[in-house]
């Protein structure tokens, strides 16, 4: 009988992560003591692996620093060692801070937006040295000459003596610039704002602070800070439904866990418990979309998609393939209860139109592939998904998923042998559609020697 216990591999399967990541996380104790058997081998629960989810989430924080650094790991530790109460408090207080610096930073940009229209900001008339204007500003005189050498200002100076020069004009500009830096937001980002501002351009300046140029090497998320804080909010409130969803566990006993996740019989042993989450996942947003988006024009890709046909891969989002915005717009809608991650948004660089929700821990997404082909052979658009498909089916749904064959190709394509072997394996046990993989490699241009190489395993 398969073990119901899981493995290293599998919880770092379940997360997308590398399995020393998952040692790492057991050694700084972000998961709770896990048993051994007699020969050393770790035994990981559905706990643990809630555990890992968690404490995943919780780092996605942890570089802000300051109190929210301290909240995250508060939150971590807490859960790990046992405190689920605990940890919702100081969940909640980490939702607190994060719409505390959504608010500062919005304040901000609402103080550069009157500066521009020429709302005076400061009051000085007579010029002032620079120590005069470091004590004004409450900030050093190194802080002042660093904005200057970084061009985010230029002081006159006494034609005399060489000494900076401080006016009204320069103070309120500094003004803007430190109340900006305090809340966080880059040089590089106040710079870009600032330079199409001294060019007359005084509208979008929101969208220029918050919008690196394609010449721009981006490093720090204060970079583009206002959609950084956008994208953390609905983070920080999914963390609040990890904990309830890991307390009601705990409270109805591991007798009833199976009413919370189904354990899926296309896994054995400890696996299922992995494959059940994400089902419970779909269930919920097919669920909520059926009402207003008819699931036959819609399509599971992605590793989720071959991660419920049975194929154990690492895995962390579910994606799901629309034939139309209108589509996108109306998940949004329907998933209006769970915290939206990304909004229906068009990327130009994808040419994709998609919307992000998150469910305990699951991103969950659905675009619209605005790309014309005419290829049968590739997975996320052209005629590949909508041609080439199985039936899942969960309660009262059904959802069509693409292909496996679709799926290898894709990951050989992308040279992601932890996804393409699992894949192979699978299909050279089960079965494959040699006709629709030779089409799918020709269609993802994959070399003819790797063809050849992957075909012969099925002969």
């Amino acid at each position: 009988m398969p073990s119901q216990y899981l493995r290293t591999t599998d919880i770092a399967y379940a997360v997308a992560i590398h399995p020393n990541t998952v040692r790492m996380y057991e050694e700084w104790e972000l998961l709770p003591p896990i048993p051994r058997t007699p020969g050393g081998y770790r035994q990981f629960t559905e706990a643990h692996l809630d555990q890992m989810r968690l404490a995943r989430s919780a780092m996605h924080f942890t570089w802000l620093g300051g109190d929210i650094r301290k909240t995250a790991y508060a939150i971590a530790f807490q859960a790990a060692s046992g405190d689920l109460g605990g940890a919702l408090e100081q969940a909640y207080r980490l939702l607190v801070l994060i719409r505390s610096e959504r608010t500062h930073a919005e304040t901000a940009v609402a103080l550069l937006e009157r500066w521009a229209r020429g709302t005076a900001t400061d009051a000085t008339i007579r010029p002032l040295r620079i120590g005069q204007v470091a004590k004004l500003l409450a900030v050093t005189p190194d802080m002042l000459r660093n904005w200057e050498r970084n061009g985010l200002i230029e002081i006159p100076r006494n034609p005399g003596n060489g000494y900076r020069i401080y006016g009204p004009e320069e103070i309120g500009r500094l003004r803007v610039i430190r109340t900006l830096r305090r809340a966080r937001y880059s040089t590089m980002a106040i710079l870009r704002m600032l330079l199409q501002l001294d060019r007359g351009q005084r509208e979008g300046l929101r969208h220029a602070l918050d919008t690196p140029g394609e010449d721009e090497d981006v490093y720090y998320a204060a970079d583009h800070w206002l959609s950084t804080l956008a994208h953390l909010e609905p983070r920080a409130e999914d963390v609040i439904v990890q904990l309830e969803m890991m307390i009601q566990k705990q409270a109805v006993g591991k007798k009833a866990t199976a009413t919370l996740f189904d354990l899926s019989p296309k896994m054995p042993g400890g696996r299922a418990v992995v494959v059940g989450q994400f089902e419970h996942v779909l269930s919920t947003v097919l669920d909520c979309i059926a009402p207003s988006i008819q699931l036959v024009d819609i399509r599971l890709v992605g590793t989720a998609a071959a991660l419920l046909q049975g194929v154990f891969l690492p895995t962390r989002d579910l994606n799901l393939l629309a034939k139309s915005r209108a589509q996108v717009e109306a998940f949004a809608t329907a998933m209006v209860d769970f915290p939206c991650l990304t909004p229906p948004t068009f990327d130009a660089e994808t040419q994709t139109y998609a919307a992000t929700t998150i469910i305990r821990g699951i991103e969950a997404s659905i675009a619209v592939v605005e790309v014309e082909s005419d290829s049968d052979g590739i997975e996320t658009y052209g005629s590949g998904p909508w041609q080439h498909y199985v039936t899942l089916s969960y309660g009262a749904h059904s959802i069509l998923a693409a292909a496996l064959e679709l799926r290898l190709a894709t990951d050989l394509s992308r040279a992601r042998p932890a996804r393409y072997r699992p894949l192979l394996r699978y299909l050279r046990k089960h079965g494959c559609d040699i006709s629709l993989l030779n089409r799918c490699l020709d269609a993802r241009a994959i070399p003819q020697d790797q063809q050849q190489t992957i075909l012969s395993q099925f002969q």
